[in-house]
């Protein structure tokens, strides 16, 4: 059988991998890129748990759609005001389709002005917007949709654009949906308001969308 004497190095290196020296001598720190910090004792043996079981990267939690505060409330506002005045403004300027270019000169009037009477009503009730992992959702998908957009031109984009707007609102429903069925805030009643706005909205588009798919009619 083989001595404890044997075991000492594995069990030394094992120690100061969770940070704890003395062990008849002093391990250095793990190397760090670029300024980040040096991994505190809880985080090297999360690594080392993480590697033991063939873990090699840490995925983001899912956002949370419910129970939010009138500040990260806001900010979902926000970002769906943001993101229909962003797509709006392209469709505006590049669609060639009339009604496609009407609806989204509509839109964009509608959710500009809808963004300000919301700045407005926030700023009257201490209401600061505080983005999180939601608004960052909201806000990646929004940047992938525009990118798509900026690389078609003609009928394509004319179609692309009320397909993104289809998917767009529908989900922005979804979520406010969520929202409302959860929070007690203040803003609840404005959140219900808005859900009832993107509803005609979604309608719409998808008017324009089966007049496109059915231009015999």
């Amino acid at each position: 059988m083989s001595s404890i004497g044997a075991y000492r190095p594995v069990l030394c290196a094992g120690l100061a991998a969770l940070g704890i020296h003395g062990c008849g001598g002093s391990y250095p720190a793990p190397q760090t890129r670029g300024t980040a910090p040096p991994a505190t004792p809880l985080e090297s043996q999360t690594t080392a748990s993480a590697a033991s079981v063939g873990v090699t990267s840490r995925q983001a939690p899912e956002p949370s759609y419910s129970n939010l505060d009138d500040g990260h409330i806001a900010a979902v506002v926000e970002a769906i005001d943001d993101a229909e005045i962003r797509i709006a403004q392209m469709a505006d300027g590049l669609a060639t389709d009339p009604e496609v270019k009407r609806f989204a000169h509509e839109m964009l009037i509608a959710y500009e002005g809808r963004l300000s009477q919301d700045k407005q009503r926030w700023s009257e009730n201490g209401v600061t917007p505080i983005a999180g992992p939601v608004t960052g959702t909201l806000d990646a998908e929004t940047q992938e949709e525009a990118t798509t957009l900026a690389n078609m031109e003609g009928p394509a984009f004319d179609r692309e654009y009320i397909d993104t707007e289809v998917r767009h609102l529908d989900r922005a429903l979804d979520l406010l949906g969520q929202i409302i069925g959860t929070t007690n805030s203040e803003l609840k009643g404005d959140l219900i308001t808005v859900h009832r706005e993107i509803e005609e909205h979604l309608g719409e588009a998808k008017s324009v969308r089966e007049r496109m798919g059915n231009p015999s009619e």
